[in-house]
Formats: C-alpha cells, sequence, structure tokens
C-alpha cells in the first residue's frame, strides 16, 4: 500500500510539471490511409463563431522557489504526500503568473480584440464557408476546427495556430480510457503573417476592424486549405529531406528543421519535425519566383 501511495504521489507531481495550454496538440495519424473523399469533407468551429484573438507573452513559467521543509518523521508516505503537495503549489504559481502574463498581452492589442468581435469565423471562412457542417451531426462525421490568432504586443505581426482532430466513432470514444490515441486524427496549423508595414501597425494598433478582417481571413483560409489538403490526401505521396527553413520576426529569425510540403507564391507549407504544419511568408518580390514576380505584378496593374 505504501508503494502504491508513493507511486501516486510522484505520479500527481509529474502531471503537475507542465501548465495546460490550450494551443498546442500532439500528432497524431491512425486513418490508415482511409483519406475523406472531397465531397464529403465537412468541419465545425469547435469552440463557436467568436474571434479568439491573444496577445503574445513569454512562455517563460519559472518562477521564485517556494521554501519548503520536509518533515522525514512521517515516513515515506508522508515525504511522498508533501513533495505532491509542494509540486501543486509551484504549478498554481505558474498558472497564475501565465495569466497575469495573457492579460497583460491582451491589453497591449485591446483595440485589436475588441475590433475582432464585430466579425465571426465563418464571416472570414471564404470559400469553404460551403464546408462547414449545419444541423445534427455524429462528433467523428465531421473535422473539428478551433482556430486561435495571436497578435505581438509591438503590433509587429500576426500569427494563427489552428487545432485540428477527428473524434473516435462513439464506441470506441466510451472505451477511451483504453485507446492509445485519444483522438483517430489530430495536428497544428501555425500560420505566421509577414511583417506588418508601418501603416498595417498602426491600423492594428488602432483596431481598424476592416483590416483586421483582412489579415485574419487569408489566414484562416490558409489554414483551412491545408486542413482539407491533409485530410483528403493531396499532402500524402509527399516526401524529402529535412531542410532549414528561416521565420524572420522584429528583431530576430527563428530556425524551423523540416520537409516542404508545399509552395505558393506568398508562402511555404513545411512540416515541422513535430509533424505540425508551419506556414512561413514568403520575402519580399526579389525572392519570388519569375512566375510569382509576373503575377504579383499584373495583380498589381488590374488593382
Amino acid at each position: 500500500m505504501r508503494i502504491i501511495l508513493i507511486i501516486s504521489a510522484l505520479f500527481m507531481m509529474g502531471c503537475q510539471s507542465t501548465p495546460y495550454r490550450d494551443d498546442y496538440a500532439k500528432h497524431t495519424n491512425q486513418l490508415r490511409g482511409n483519406y475523406i473523399q472531397s465531397e464529403q469533407y465537412l468541419f465545425t468551429f469547435a469552440t463557436g463563431e467568436e474571434i479568439d484573438l491573444r496577445g503574445v507573452y513569454s512562455s517563460n513559467t519559472d518562477t521564485a522557489a517556494t521554501p519548503m521543509m520536509y518533515h522525514g518523521g512521517a515516513g515515506l508516505v508522508g515525504l511522498a504526500l508533501q513533495v505532491g503537495i509542494h509540486s501543486a503549489m509551484v504549478q498554481s504559481g505558474r498558472e497564475d503568473k501565465l495569466s497575469k502574463q495573457q492579460q497583460q498581452a491582451n491589453e497591449s492589442i485591446s483595440a485589436a480584440i475588441n475590433a475582432s468581435k464585430s466579425f465571426s469565423l465563418t464571416d472570414i471562412a471564404g470559400e469553404h464557408t460551403s464546408d462547414i457542417a449545419e444541423g445534427d451531426f455524429a462528433l467523428e462525421s465531421v473535422i473539428h476546427i478551433k482556430p486561435i490568432f495571436f497578435g505581438q504586443t509591438d503590433h509587429s505581426k500576426l500569427s494563427l495556430k489552428t487545432l485540428v482532430w477527428i473524434e473516435w466513432p462513439e464506441e470506441l470514444r466510451k472505451k477511451k480510457n483504453r485507446l492509445k490515441h485519444a483522438y483517430r486524427y489530430s495536428n497544428l496549423i501555425h500560420v505566421h503573417s509577414n511583417l506588418l508595414s508601418e501603416e498595417q501597425r498602426q491600423q492594428f494598433q488602432n483596431g481598424d476592424s476592416d483590416a483586421l478582417k483582412q489579415q485574419l481571413q487569408s489566414m484562416l483560409q490558409t489554414s483551412l486549405d491545408i486542413a482539407k489538403a491533409e485530410l483528403t490526401g493531396q499532402y500524402k505521396d509527399v516526401q524529402g529531406a529535412s531542410k532549414t527553413f528561416f521565420l524572420k520576426e522584429s528583431d530576430n529569425k527563428k530556425v524551423i528543421r523540416g520537409v516542404l510540403v508545399e509552395e505558393t507564391c506568398n508562402h511555404q507549407v513545411i512540416k515541422n519535425l513535430r509533424q505540425w504544419f508551419v506556414v512561413l511568408p514568403k520575402e519580399e518580390a526579389s525572392n519570388l519566383s519569375n512566375e510569382c514576380v509576373i503575377a504579383k505584378a499584373e495583380r498589381n496593374s488590374a488593382s
């Protein structure tokens, strides 16, 4: 019995070591080649129609060490329980710090957050509106989409993390504790915008709803394009060695390792080492292919 209690306390300590994040997904693919037919592809916005826009904050959750004297007189069981309680206290401190950091980051982009309330996810789904499931449906019959938009607190760029998952059939969901994977399919699509121009930064900072809607719509449609391509088997034959890609931030460059899945005039789609899809914006026109430069010139002349 003592051993069981000790193991339980240590397990609790391990579970409490990492704060919960709702913008994270572990890649799982149990489709076994059974891709969805394009005409049968339907999705639902998992958390409703409201735009979820958040400020970006540092993910550092280090907290000052909480002094605690462990009393050995209680024996191994008592010691294990003390360790578990201490771990829970540390976890509570981390969660509180994250909550305050998120609130501060949201305040920095509050004008944009308020502006985002003037339109819905369906309003910016574009051509994918026809893929949205309506009425009653079985959970396993649709793709669940959860978009979370992020804005830098210096208003330099926007990004989007889209969680995508497919539920197990109902008879298997009832035995979920026996399943090795929580979902039949799950993944994350991370879309990065270009660094915003000075004019775009001002629009973002001032909460220009039209400009914001256009920027969020572009990212959402890109993520919906990728989700549909992946789940209908369009990427099934993509292979290649991992390469190094660079994402330009306002003050540095981020290195990303992965396989190039798709390339357009506007962006590159990378499958990184975690099997997530990462969308990197193309650099300025000087780095685009001739075809893209010509197409861009034609669009500009037509406008």
